[in-house]
């Protein structure tokens, strides 16, 4: 059962006490959680536990422990992920060909390729020119947001880099693969 007193603090839009959670290793900011005693708390050997005031709703973590701030998220640049523009693309050419048809599309085209009847690709080819076309868009997309001095486009080897950070040191062993109850995992 959640506390109700601690539901509306968390989702008020204002900033309580907080306890941020850093990367012990590199300083790479991890977490915040509402205030809780940090000696209670596990991971000290890989976790620098600091109190601070935080919004939950609208602050982040800029800088890496000890120069961090904490600033509303809405204020300066803004992130653009790589991979959102690339979610984008991709949503947009299923949409004109889903994958199901781009299949067909393709098998259409190996049979006429097998039958080596001076066959016709026209469908494929339109479907590769449109591929293209959602491309050259794309690269444009990202183009412009790692331009613009409004948002900071992260590349989707800068998110890896970001994540890596985080949990360098042994954070990920520290805390172990995800418990699965109920099933079976295979590899």
């Amino acid at each position: 059962m959640y506390n109700e007193a601690l539901l509306a603090d968390l989702t008020s839009g204002q900033r309580i006490r907080a306890l941020l959670m850093f990367n012990k290793a590199n300083g790479e900011f991890i977490s915040a959680i509402s205030w809780n005693d940090p000696s209670t708390l596990s991971g000290h050997e890989y976790i620098t536990f600091v109190e601070d005031q935080y919004d939950m709703m609208n602050d982040v973590v800029k800088g890496t422990y000890p120069d961090y701030k904490v600033v509303n998220k809405n204020e300066g640049p803004q992130p653009y992920y790589e991979s959102q523009a690339d979610a984008v693309m991709s949503a947009k050419i299923t949409k004109m060909y889903p994958v199901v048809e781009q299949v067909n599309v393709l098998g259409r085209a190996i049979l006429l390729l097998e039958e080596k009847t001076g066959c016709k690709l026209d469908e494929l080819t339109e479907m590769l020119e449109y591929i293209k076309l959602c491309k050259e868009v794309n690269a444009t997309t990202k183009e412009f947001y790692r331009e613009s001095p409004d948002f900071i486009y992260i590349s989707n080897d800068e998110l890896a880099a970001q994540e890596n950070a985080r949990y360098e040191g042994g954070l990920h062993e520290a805390f172990g693969p995800k418990e699965i109850t109920g099933g079976r995992v295979f590899s």
